[in-house]
């Protein structure tokens, strides 16, 4: 196979990896703002809501798998061309920074909601994760955009 070829692949698999990774977290975001109209006064509904949200994680965490993996070797096969650029210093950092909010904001606010829900507690607290979980998602999403706008424009 060509370099040219493995280079398009690879790139195709890189889109699908961040194709997968956003519409996951905007998927999530949109299903957490229903869990929020809920959270007071369904507690049922608020919990399918949860488990919907839950089947999302495996195709967030696949999409970035398959980013992290993809671009990886493209950077590899680019070699310096890549690595020195103002674009991809500034996009690692930003693709460390998401998965440090899923993994220390993000996840445990979602754990804790989702055992407060299954015991029936409903109140001032499930509200105050569902807002942190709601800011999470916004600064994922946020930080997908500046990743997007750094992957097609390429400042030098």
């Amino acid at each position: 196979m060509s370099f040219q070829t493995t280079l398009a692949l690879l790139l195709v698999a890189h889109v699908i990896g961040l194709t997968m990774m956003v519409g996951g977290v905007l998927a999530s975001f949109a299903i957490n703002r229903q869990i929020h109209k809920f959270i007071n006064t369904d507690n049922s509904r608020s919990l399918t809501l949860m488990d919907g949200a839950r089947a999302l994680g495996p195709i967030i965490g696949l999409g970035a798998v398959l980013l992290i993996v993809s671009g990886t070797i493209m950077a590899i096969q680019l070699k310096s061309v890549v690595t020195q650029s103002l674009w991809f210093r500034v996009k690692m950092p930003l693709i460390v920074l998401l998965i440090l909010l899923q993994n220390l904001m993000g996840r445990p606010a979602l754990v804790k909601m989702g055992k407060l829900l299954a015991q029936g507690t409903e109140g001032q607290q499930a509200v105050q994760l569902n807002a942190r979980v709601n800011q999470t998602y916004f600064m994922q999403l946020m930080i997908l955009l500046v990743i997007f706008v750094l992957s097609i424009f390429k400042f030098q």
